[in-house]
C-alpha cells in the first residue's frame, strides 16, 4: 500500500526524508520512546537512518510504517505502521504506533490504527 490514506482528521502516507525534523525532534524524547526498543532516546543521525531504512522498506514491501500527518495543517504527529515479524516460523503482522507527546489524549493513535487495519490486506 504506496497510496495514502485519509480520513477527516489524519493522512496516513509514506514516510518522506522531509519528515527527518519532527521525527528527530520525537525521537529525542524519552518519555516518547519509553516502550519502544531499549526505551532511549534518539540521536538526530540515528532518527535519519531509521527513517532510510522505513523508506526502502516502504517501497520493497509495501507496508510498513506510515507517516500519521493531520489534514488541518499539515503537522506530522508520528508513525502508525503493521510490519511482519517472524514468530515460531510464522510471519506474525504487528500493529505499532509512536506519537509525539504534545499529540497524546486526542484519538490519533486509535485513528490511525483502525485506518490502516481496515486498509491492511495483510
Amino acid at each position: 500500500m504506496t497510496t495514502p490514506i485519509r480520513t477527516e482528521r489524519l493522512e496516513l502516507r509514506a514516510p518522506d526524508p522531509a519528515d527527518l525534523d519532527g521525527y528527530a525532534a520525537m525521537f529525542a524524547d524519552v518519555e516518547v520512546l519509553r516502550l519502544i526498543g531499549d526505551g532511549t532516546a534518539a540521536t538526530r543521525a540515528e532518527t535519519a537512518e531509521w527513517l532510510e531504512r522505513t523508506i526502502r522498506r516502504n517501497a520493497s514491501e509495501g507496508w510498513d510504517r506510515r507517516s500519521v500527518v493531520r489534514v488541518a495543517d499539515g503537522e506530522l504527529l508520528g508513525w502508525c505502521g503493521i510490519a511482519r515479524h517472524e514468530v515460531e516460523g510464522s510471519a506474525e503482522p504487528e500493529l505499532g504506533y509512536v506519537l509525539g507527546r504534545a499529540h497524546w489524549g486526542k484519538g490519533y493513535a486509535t485513528e490511525a490504527a483502525l485506518t490502516l487495519l481496515y486498509a491492511w490486506e495483510g
